[in-house]
């Protein structure tokens, strides 16, 4: 059984389990069906599904009143919007997702989410967003949280020391981003 058929026994398997739940309360299951189902359809690059399937998961979150869970729903929104390249909703979630996470102190929520508004600074480069970027890379590097992010840190890291012209530090990072790689693929 390939990636794509047992993806679609898994929607369907979800599918099910949300009809059967159409009777119940428990919003948090809910949100937890839909949150899985829009990773789902984000592995299928089926963008507009998944960025559905994730704002349902928001509202059920909102409904069960789990916060943390809506909060990193949001942050599936953003990253739904950025692979449609709606890149002006993708940086306002970002935005809020940060807020969010400085107000609760959830260092990973909020290392993704400076991740992903970095990533809207490049993609919509221009003097302005490059110079939040680096205001945003200062604060990631301030949370010391490098080695849970890996790849995607040193690569935005890299981007970024690229755009500001420190080609020696783009190649450090870029660097990492292979080392790292091998490390990855080692068992192979």
């Amino acid at each position: 059984m390939d990636n794509a058929e047992r993806y679609a026994d898994a929607l369907f398997s979800l599918l099910e389990a949300d009809r059967s739940l159409n009777i119940s309360e428990d919003f948090k299951l809910h949100g937890l069906i839909y949150r899985t189902m829009g990773d789902i359809y984000s592995k299928e690059m089926l963008f507009s599904n998944a960025l559905d399937a994730y704002s349902l998961s928001k509202e059920y979150f909102d409904k069960a009143e789990c916060e943390t869970h809506s909060a990193y729903a949001m942050l599936d929104i953003g990253k739904a919007h950025m692979s449609l390249h709606n890149y002006d909703d993708a940086y306002t979630t970002s935005i809020a997702v940060i807020d969010y996470a400085n107000g609760c102190g959830d260092k990973y929520l909020l290392s993704f989410a400076l991740c992903d508004a970095i990533e809207y600074c490049i993609k919509v480069p221009n003097d302005d967003n490059i110079s939040i970027a680096n205001g945003y890379m200062k604060l990631l590097d301030e949370i010391d949280i490098a080695n849970e992010l890996c790849n995607r840190y040193y690569s935005i890291k890299a981007i970024l020391c690229a755009y500001n012209n420190d080609l020696t530090g783009a190649k450090q990072n870029l660097m990492s981003v292979n080392a790292l790689n091998k490390k990855d693929t080692a068992y192979l």
